[in-house]
């Protein structure tokens, strides 16, 4: 009993430098993976250069393979991780019966009884196109190519329905067969089985459709909420670019470091590398011009004062000039460098607006006279459709629209989707547009064209304030979540985001408090008040009478140039008479 006991323990110490190997390697990975792109070369130049130093260095190798060996004891007889930690979850009980349910509402929903109907339109059991025909069979073969799952190992492939899931049975990636004869082009019939899929997920964030026609199969990946807490900062980008907000990873080819403010810890600021989602701006842009849709409160104008706020920040001369229909949060910015004018009322929002399209055609007439480029332009209409008449489809932002581009001018449209134009065509010329809030599928195709993106629906779906989608540069859509940019006046934001908002402001060059009168010059006091007359030269100046007395209507007083009386001269010879 003893030699087993000891041979035991024996074996379990000798098990410590393999464990410790093993999480060594698997927090290695961990990191290497959590590093962003950009940065996993210089790190692994700074590993290589590192072994070279240590291989140069006297002792250095037995130095090293002797710490090496500590860390490797060392982690091999740390507790194994708690299931709560991230990396080695635990897979929760009820995950096999919640998998099982989400898999057989998704089959009953899509694959119908012989002789039903259904969204893919199965024809009975047997039938060459049918989930169990051969068909199909040969259809779900190839599941190891991309954008497909390859099932949980105790699946058919004939299954019309297979999907991968974590740890809490919640699925990450869905496959789903449909038959040759379901018409994948027909934006009708997506939209139904899209539909359908998500209400039957009962996912809360948003949901992306790949149709693969030659395979006749449908990805389905439930995506979650991007990362909140973002706010207003300098962000690290080219010039003549501005960050709309962030993104997926696989969206984006690169990250920026940002300051990230949680929402359920406020005091706690961290700095997070986010991929951001960027708009390409100028002469050289395919979309010169943004156009910002959504929900009343659902951050249309906290974009478009992000965007502005980023543009007088710019290199080079910049002129802003602010049409404000939405109420109130862009006062902060009158009067500052760069600012050109910021309207409310009707008369000085078609005023402000004439005045741009007149600027705009002088700067195309002197185009080819200048040597010098004139500042860019920036037009914001932030809710056009209450001071404007027509809205957005006013002619004259219409002709901004076409004709600013060659003149340096970029014209950024906020609007409620409830109030956009009814004319067709109107925003042809915003190739960029974004929209946000809790918008339908069909609202979002009519602003960004044909998204794979989907909603998602159920309790709790609707998105945060700032999330939506956008489409830039023919890119295709992307998900966003534009940064938080509240009004400096609005008390409930956070202090820390309103301080901040006032930091990327431009200075005021005087202020707008009230100034103090001058000193007034030394000397006596005036004896009565002034009076305008008119003058020998044409100018009214101040008359007074000689007691100090205000002039009578009509009458001038004695004017400043006037000599003082002289006293009479005695009387003597006229000229040309000699004195005896």
């Amino acid at each position: 009993m003893s030699g087993r006991t000891a041979l035991r323990g024996t074996a379990r110490y000798a098990a410590v430098p393999g464990r410790g190997s093993v999480r060594l390697c698997r927090s290695a990975r961990r990191r290497w993976e959590k590093l962003p792109p950009e940065r996993r070369g210089p790190t692994a130049a700074a590993v290589v250069v590192g072994a070279v130093l240590v291989w140069l260095m006297p002792l250095g190798v037995p130095v090293a393979g002797i710490a090496a060996l500590v860390a490797v004891v060392v982690a091999g007889l740390r507790p194994a991780p708690e299931p709560g930690e991230p990396g080695d979850p635990v897979e929760d009980p009820d995950a096999p019966a919640v998998r099982e349910r989400c898999l057989a509402m998704l089959r009953e929903a899509l694959t119908p009884w012989p002789g039903g109907t259904g969204p893919f339109g199965f024809p009975p059991d047997g039938g060459p196109d049918s989930p169990g025909g051969a068909d199909a069979g040969d259809a779900g073969t190839d599941s190891g190519e991309p954008g497909e799952p390859s099932g949980d190992g105790d699946g058919d492939d004939r299954e019309p329905v297979r999907g991968v899931f974590d740890h809490r049975g919640r699925p990450v990636a869905l496959g789903i067969r449909y038959p040759g004869s379901f018409p994948d082009w027909d934006p009708t019939a997506r939209e139904r089985v899209e539909g359908l899929v998500t209400r039957r997920l009962g996912h809360r964030g948003d949901v992306r459709f790949d149709w693969d026609g030659e395979r006749g199969v449908l990805a389905v990946r439930p995506a979650d909420r991007l990362p909140d807490g973002i706010g207003a900062q300098p962000f690290v980008t080219p010039p003549d670019t501005i960050v709309l907000g962030f993104t997926d990873p696989e969206s984006g080819d690169r990250t920026v470091p940002v300051r990230r403010l949680p929402a359920d810890d406020p005091g706690r600021e961290t700095v997070v590398h986010a991929p951001p989602l960027v708009w390409r701006t100028g002469p050289a842009s395919p979309a010169p011009h943004l156009l910002v849709v959504g929900e009343p409160r659902s951050g249309v104008t906290g974009l478009l004062r992000s965007v502005v706020l980023q543009a007088l920040r710019r290199e080079g001369p910049v002129e802003v000039a602010v049409v404000d229909g939405a109420g109130g949060g862009w006062e902060f910015l009158r009067g500052r460098h760069g600012v050109r004018a910021v309207e409310h009322g009707p008369t000085g929002a078609a005023a402000l607006v004439e005045w741009a399209a007149v600027e705009t055609e002088r700067r195309l007439r002197s185009r080819g006279y200048r040597r010098d480029a004139p500042p860019a332009l920036w037009l914001v209409l932030d809710r056009p459709s209450v001071p404007l008449a027509a809205g957005a489809a006013d002619p004259v932002v219409a002709a901004l629209l076409r004709r600013g581009r060659a003149a340096g001018v970029t014209v950024v449209v906020g609007e409620q989707i409830d109030h956009l134009p009814p004319a067709p065509g109107w925003a042809a010329d915003l190739r960029a547009a974004v929209v946000l809030g809790a918008v339908g599928a069909r609202d979002i195709a009519a602003v960004v064209g044909p998204s794979p993106w989907r909603p998602g629906e159920g309790p709790g779906a609707a998105p945060p304030t700032g999330c939506g989608f956008a489409r830039l540069d023919g890119t295709g859509v992307h998900r966003l979540r534009v940064p938080v940019t509240p009004a400096p006046d609005d008390v409930t934001a956070p202090d820390a985001w309103r301080r901040a908002v006032l930091a990327l402001a431009p200075e005021r060059p005087v202020s707008l408090e009230r100034v103090a009168p001058p000193p007034r010059a030394e000397g006596p006091e005036p004896l009565g008040p002034a009076v305008v007359g008119p003058s020998t030269d044409g100018e009214n100046r101040e008359r007074r009478t000689a007691d100090g007395e205000p002039c009578p209507a009509g009458r001038a007083g004695p004017s400043p140039t006037d000599a003082p009386p002289t006293p009479p001269r005695a009387a003597g010879p006229g000229p040309g008479v000699q004195a005896m």
